[in-house]
């Protein structure tokens, strides 16, 4: 008997190790989601200097455009360089012909640079040079979290970009003092409250005011992005 009651109460402790392992599981995940969410709700929102499009976003074309594409990314988002790798031409060639109006939203979700390089591109962005500068950060783009986005470093990229004289050094300025890194957080944070959950994420609108998901196939081939754009223009999706 004595050692059928070692068993059992073995059982029992057994089982209350398992309850406190997972409470404390529970505990530790609940407090990386609220300091996450904390950062984005106790972080100062400072709004950029220069006009913005659908959702805080970088814009591109002209407004008489019947299609607004939305791209939600992360800089240091593998599956983004290769998007803008590919199908960068094929957006400029839309926009340019007047059939898109191209949204580039802030989604900085990989890490601290992540945020550190989307803050630096609302710096440049305030300079009028968002979209050269976000072309640098794909082409010069590293592994994810590698220590190389360093303030230095996206200073550097300003010049690449052609930002130059006292617009550059407000443009370091900016960089150095965080001054946007509250204003991507926001912006990861809304995105998520909208359905986002990965990157990229493209939102095609057309006259109907409906949106539309772009699949996979759209994202990697010109034509099928092409057709896509022109069957909601159309209203045929």
């Amino acid at each position: 008997m004595a050692s059928g009651h070692k068993r059992r109460g073995g059982g029992v402790s057994k089982q209350w190790w398992i309850v406190i392992g997972v409470f404390v599981a529970a505990l530790a995940i609940g407090i990386i989601v609220q300091s996450s969410r904390s950062k984005s709700e106790n972080a100062h929102v400072v709004a950029p200097k220069h006009a913005l499009g659908p959702n805080g976003s970088e814009i591109e074309g002209a407004t008489s455009a019947p299609v607004t594409v939305q791209e939600y990314a992360d800089f240091q988002c593998p599956s983004c360089k290769a998007f803008h790798d590919s199908m960068s031409s094929t957006v400029d060639k839309l926009v340019k012909d007047g059939k898109i109006r191209f949204a580039y939203t802030y989604f900085p979700f990989i890490g601290e640079e992540s945020v550190r390089s989307a803050a630096a591109a609302v710096c440049a962005g305030d300079q009028r040079k968002f979209f050269p500068y976000s072309n640098i950060l794909y082409t010069e783009q590293r592994s994810e979290n590698s220590g190389f986005l360093t303030s230095d470093q996206l200073v550097a990229f300003g010049k690449d970009a052609g930002i130059t004289g006292s617009a550059f050094d407000t443009f370091e300025k900016c960089v150095r003092a965080n001054t946007y890194d509250g204003f991507v957080r926001r912006s990861a944070e809304n995105g998520s409250k909208r359905g986002i959950h990965q990157t990229p994420t493209l939102l095609v609108t057309g006259p109907s005011a409906k949106t539309f998901e772009l699949g996979d196939q759209q994202l990697a081939s010109s034509v099928a992005f092409e057709q896509a754009v022109a069957d909601v223009a159309a209203g045929k999706t």
